[in-house]
């Protein structure tokens, strides 16, 4: 399995849907590598001192119940490095914004 591709540059009209739907795609593929791992949820939040909550959030592609997105790129670097996985990478899927 590989990571979900780059976005583009959004628009800012877009910019959250596009987050949305990037975050769905993210939460999934890191979901499936730490079940791949056999790994748990308490034991990335323990591993990244992220929340169970937020993580789980990731995983749904929840983005209501998440802070900021700058907040959620860096979460999604911290859980990604967890599962041995390009942090950077798999952050950079993630738009921010201007």
């Amino acid at each position: 399995m590989s990571p979900p591709a780059d976005p583009t540059s959004p628009e800012p009209a877009n910019l959250a849907a596009l987050q949305a739907a990037r975050l769905r795609e993210i939460g999934a593929y890191l979901r499936q590598v730490r079940l791949d791992q056999q790994q748990t949820i308490e034991a990335i939040a323990q591993a990244t001192f992220i929340q169970a909550y937020q993580l789980k959030a990731i995983e749904a592609g929840d983005l209501n119940a998440l802070p900021r997105a700058i907040y959620v790129q860096g979460f999604l670097k911290k859980y990604a490095i967890a599962l041995n996985l390009n942090g950077k990478e798999i952050a950079a899927g993630f738009p921010v914004g201007s």
